[in-house]
């Protein structure tokens, strides 16, 4: 599981619109249809209905539990696979809707479990769009 540790995260999808500070990307595969926000990269020419990838660092991505959680149309599906304790927080190996795995670290403040339904979420400025 070490081998992903540093990789980027990359979301596929079309661009659905917005500004150059939020350009809305509609996601395709097991995310199909989520809308995630993001900022174009330099020099990028993203215009609607262009396939898109969404760039984004792991350590950018926040994860909570899905129980009990509201609704947020923003906040991506995941789950979590494989769970390693590494000292003061777990590595976490999360299946996002059973096509792409992604490697995340995750603070050893909650209480993680293989099998556990997440919710993945950043802000816009820290996803760079590019074209496909």
């Amino acid at each position: 599981m070490r081998d992903f540790l540093g990789q980027t995260v990359i979301l596929h999808g079309r661009v659905a619109g917005g500004e150059p500070g939020a350009v809305m990307v509609k996601l395709d595969g097991a995310l199909a249809g989520r809308l995630v926000a993001g900022r174009a990269a330099p020099d990028a020419t993203l215009v609607p209905g262009a396939e898109a990838h969404v760039a984004l660092r792991p350590e950018d991505i926040e994860v909570t539990p899905a129980d009990g959680a509201r609704p947020d149309d923003s906040a991506l599906p995941g789950v979590i696979e494989a769970l390693l304790f590494v000292g003061d927080r777990y590595e976490a190996r999360v299946s996002l809707g059973g096509e792409q795995r992604i490697l995340l670290l995750l603070p050893r403040t909650r209480d993680w479990h293989e099998g556990q339904h997440v919710r993945l979420s950043f802000a816009a400025e820290v996803a760079s769009l590019w074209p496909a």
